[in-house]
């Protein structure tokens, strides 16, 4: 699917919704969530992975979700999934949920916890950040120090049986 399909359906709003028309939409690289709307500076976002990933339906559902922010923070300054919200969204269509389910890029990573002859999944992640080692976890200060990203192909032999943990490379 293109970005064109989901940019015809916000034109279309935006000839049904005049308080649109100073409004843009575009797309970003979030990889996480799907859409964003960003009132003050009037402008929707959509993930390219959402749009790839994902048939139009759910990706015009999203469209509409953040449509209907920018609808009720023009016309009622109310932002987030409140009241007004949610007869916007309602109302184009929607389905007033705060979070959808769609599909998203697979991680590269795995936060884990090593423990002695084991491994605990704590996140599946996109990024590693360079500090993990100085991390503990919540009321866990014995932690420090224990804390890995795992390739999510690793991990996932680790799991199987396919590889040993001391073949695991275990990256802080």
């Amino acid at each position: 699917m293109s970005f064109s399909a989901v940019q015809e359906k916000f034109n279309e709003l935006q000839r049904d919704y005049s308080v649109l028309q100073s409004w843009r939409l575009t797309r970003d690289h979030a990889k996480r969530r799907a859409g964003v709307c960003y009132p003050l500076k009037k402008r929707i976002a959509i993930s390219h992975y959402h749009i790839q990933l994902n048939s139009l339906s759910v990706v015009i559902d999203t469209l509409v979700h953040e449509v209907a922010h920018a609808l009720a923070f023009e016309l009622h300054n109310e932002t987030g999934h409140g009241p007004h919200w949610r007869r916007w969204v309602t109302r184009l269509g929607g389905e007033a949920k705060v979070t959808g389910n769609f599909s998203v890029p697979e991680t590269h990573w795995v936060l884990v916890h090593k423990q002695s002859d084991s491994l605990v999944q704590l996140a599946r992640r996109h990024r590693k950040n360079k500090r993990i080692k100085d991390f503990i976890l919540k009321g866990r200060p014995d932690t420090r120090g224990q804390l890995f990203y795992v390739s999510s192909a690793q991990f996932l032999a680790w799991q199987s049986g396919e590889l040993l943990l001391s073949e695991v490379e275990l990256i802080q």
